[in-house]
């Protein structure tokens, strides 16, 4: 069968542990896209993120960010945007915020919104130094980015929603996963959000609808493209949906067992040229 449509996640897909972008993935994509495969990044970062990947990759390609809230068209342009409504915004905040020493953000179509920079790189420092690999080259993009990028901006979430801002996703962070279980209960008794995992130290919240899995659905349809002719590659609990939806789903081998039993087959890790190998195994 010719694949028409092509939909990978980055982070612990198509980019490695140390946030590279493989010159093998990138040239598995080339191959697919001059084949006639329309490649979609699916990712759960916001659009400021991956722009600066998009420089190494030398064709178009669709944008799903922030986790299935935003999709763009290969010039940037949204298409469709999912906002979490006021009401329900509000009361994540404020479940969030009972705990102070737990770090959250909150992204749109446009920024990245933090209580405080030094928070922010706290919480990154925790994660790189708990990660153990030592990538202490992405933790210092990280902080320059946070210190110096416009895209970044400090807010009071306590008058978050008041001041008329509107969110398509929050992140919570915390190595407790007693407190993020927690939270999650909570946030999974409001009827109109979606609570996931891109992860094991984090919780991502969502409008209801605003799924990879539902953005990739989306997209078929805009291109006229038949399901049964999407392929989908992911590797955590984020990617379930649009794994779910896809005529093919692949799993890297890093991926949560939860991910691995919605898979249709299962490829090497991110760090051995994951997309690379999707590709080859299905000749595309």
């Amino acid at each position: 069968m010719k694949y028409q449509l092509l939909a990978t996640d980055m982070d612990g897909t198509l980019l490695d542990d140390k946030k590279d972008l493989s010159s093998e993935n990138i040239r598995a994509l080339e191959k697919a896209y001059h084949s006639g495969i329309t490649v979609a990044i699916c990712t759960g970062r916001p659009i400021h993120t991956v722009i600066p990947y998009l420089s190494q990759i030398d064709f178009p390609c669709w944008l799903i960010t922030n986790n299935g809230a935003v999709i763009r068209n290969p010039q940037h342009e949204i298409i469709e945007t999912r906002y979490i409504s006021n009401a329900s915004l509000e009361k994540v905040i404020a479940i969030l915020r009972e705990d102070p020493a737990l770090y959250f953000h909150g992204s749109n179509e446009k920024q990245t919104y933090i209580n405080s920079r030094m928070d922010r790189l706290k919480s990154l420092y925790r994660f790189e130094r708990k990660s153990q690999k030592g990538h202490i080259k992405s933790f210092l993009k990280a902080m320059e980015a946070t210190w110096l990028s416009k895209d970044y901006q400090v807010i009071d979430f306590k008058h978050f929603v008041s001041s008329g801002y509107q969110l398509t996703n929050i992140i919570a962070i915390s190595s407790n996963t007693e407190l993020l279980e927690l939270k999650k209960s909570q946030m999974l008794q409001m009827d109109d959000v979606f609570v996931t995992r891109s992860g094991d130290d984090n919780l991502e919240i969502l409008d209801h609808k605003a799924t990879k899995g539902n953005a990739l659905e989306k997209l078929a349809q805009l291109l006229k493209i038949p399901r049964e002719k999407t392929v989908a590659i992911g590797d955590h609990d984020n990617d379930i949906s649009m794994l779910t939806y896809a005529g093919v789903g692949i799993a890297v081998e890093n991926a949560t067992l939860s991910l691995k039993k919605h898979a249709d087959l299962v490829v090497c890790t991110n760090n051995h040229h994951a997309v690379d190998d999707a590709l080859k195994e299905l000749n595309a």
